[in-house]
């Protein structure tokens, strides 16, 4: 959700504002570049408000800030495994991963089993400043964008396999915030996942490579279908989540993020995939 609020004039006083919506960008814009908001005062209606308002005094200015609950990862070492409650995924020739993620240049974050370069499916959003689709089933394949533009904001991030097409780009497709993305292909996607890819499914662990992400996550979403380019749009403009005619219409897993503290459980709000 993105507002944008524009005046003529604005009083050296303070600017109070409620948001109701997850995931919002407020664009607060003035013609008068001498004058000012004394303070800008954010709220929400659950009472969680990450914000980074910036006072100055210039033309324009604004305040990006999500609020709401998300996985974030607090040590080198944190990551999100799950046991069961995913094979779904396994054998299967449509399959999607949408995730919001938050992570900072130079920093690493990963959703899905990237354990083994033959056997995977995984959406990585590497600290090279790119970001991976692997889709392996016999053999080491990916797709791979340039994600730098997009690192220190959320941004809905996309991977659709469709291993009914005929050439790499049917088969493999990245959406960021409303947007297809050119993927440089290495190997040939397959056409099928392998029997085996749900096991170590994970979110912030990077199996092959030892490695651990330091990011945040946010309503990640599976579905069974190669999800469209309309879905992905209608979930990154919904103020409502992933459920709903006005998105995905075949989620077999849905974790919202929406814990506290202290939780050690990760739940599924759909199917039986809850991670530890």
């Amino acid at each position: 959700l993105t507002g944008l609020f524009k005046f003529a004039s604005t009083p050296d006083s303070d600017l109070n504002v409620t948001i109701n919506e997850a995931k919002t960008q407020l664009t607060i814009q003035t013609d008068v570049g001498t004058t000012r908001f004394s303070n800008l005062n954010f709220t929400a209606s659950n009472g969680i408000v990450d914000s980074s308002a910036v006072i100055v005094n210039s033309i324009a200015f604004s305040s990006a800030f999500e609020f709401g609950n998300a996985l974030k990862s607090s040590s080198g070492s944190d990551f999100v495994s799950y046991a069961s409650g995913l094979t779904a995924l396994n054998n299967t020739n449509t399959a999607s991963i949408h995730a919001w993620i938050n992570k900072d240049s130079g920093k690493v974050a990963n959703v899905g089993n990237n354990k083994d370069s033959s056997n995977r499916i995984s959406l990585l959003c590497f600290n090279d400043g790119n970001a991976y689709l692997s889709v392996g089933n016999g053999g080491n394949a990916f797709g791979r964008f340039s994600f730098s533009t997009y690192e220190g904001n959320w941004a809905l991030v996309s991977l659709v396999f469709n291993g009914l097409g005929a050439t790499n780009s049917d088969r493999l497709k990245a959406y960021v915030n409303g947007a297809e993305q050119s993927l440089t292909f290495v190997g040939t996607i397959p056409s099928s996942l392998s029997s085996s890819v749900a096991t170590d499914f994970r979110i912030n662990s990077v199996e092959i490579s030892g490695t651990f992400g330091e990011a945040e996550y946010d309503e990640i979403v599976l579905t069974s279908d190669a999800s469209t380019l309309a879905q992905h749009q209608a979930f990154y403009n919904s103020g409502n989540g992933a459920l709903g005619t006005d998105s995905f219409t075949n989620i077999f897993t849905y974790w919202r993020c929406n814990g506290v503290d202290g939780d050690t459980t990760l739940i599924d709000s759909v199917g039986t995939a809850t991670g530890t």
